[in-house]
């Protein structure tokens, strides 16, 4: 995964700075410097690695992805330009080998992830925006069973019908249809 590269931003400036100062990164992703193979990068909590290059004769530090160098080398000014994405192909952040590296957009750096990882991505992102916990759900079901209305069940868990009725006939948090049949909920 990547930031999306700005022809006129800092970094793309300080990319270019960089390469002037002759700073690189080989093809088999080493960077280097003037005085030869650096050592001095770091990497972000996403597991990005950084080169600090000095400017404006040691003033100013400034961080420069690994990547956007190596795509900016390998792509020229393609890779700057407005919403293109630098992409690990492999996944792997760290591996900042040219055979490794691509430019593209913001899908196709999500599909460069597995299957696995995809699904797993959109699960997560769909159980963050739920309205119900697993236990309000697991309750609402029971109290459905219940013969509890559907106006009461809207009053105590502050939700709509609609989404009473997803929860009911599984069409809303289907990992408990296991739930549904035992209690023998059916499609209303």
């Amino acid at each position: 995964m990547s930031r999306v590269a700005h022809r006129g931003s800092k970094t793309s400036s300080a990319i270019r700075q960089a390469l002037a100062k002759g700073y690189s990164v080989s093809k088999k992703g080493i960077p280097s410097g003037p005085r030869g193979t650096l050592g001095g990068y770091t990497k972000d909590k996403g597991g990005v690695l950084y080169l600090h290059i000095s400017f404006n004769d040691g003033k100013m530090t400034r961080p420069i992805p690994v990547h956007r160098m190596v795509a900016f080398l390998k792509f020229g000014e393609a890779s700057m330009r407005q919403g293109t994405l630098t992409r690990h192909l492999n996944g792997d952040s760290l591996d900042n080998r040219w055979s490794n590296i691509e430019i593209g957009t913001d899908r196709d750096n999500i599909m460069d992830q597995t299957k696995e990882a995809r699904v797993a991505h959109a699960k997560k992102a769909a159980r963050a925006k739920r309205r119900l916990s697993d236990s309000q759900v697991k309750q609402l079901l029971r109290l459905r069973a219940r013969g509890v209305k559907y106006a009461e069940l809207e009053a105590k868990f502050g939700i709509s019908k609609s989404l009473i009725n997803g929860v009911v006939t599984g069409k809303q948090y289907p990992e408990f249809d296991s739930l549904r049949q035992e209690l023998g909920l059916t499609k209303e």
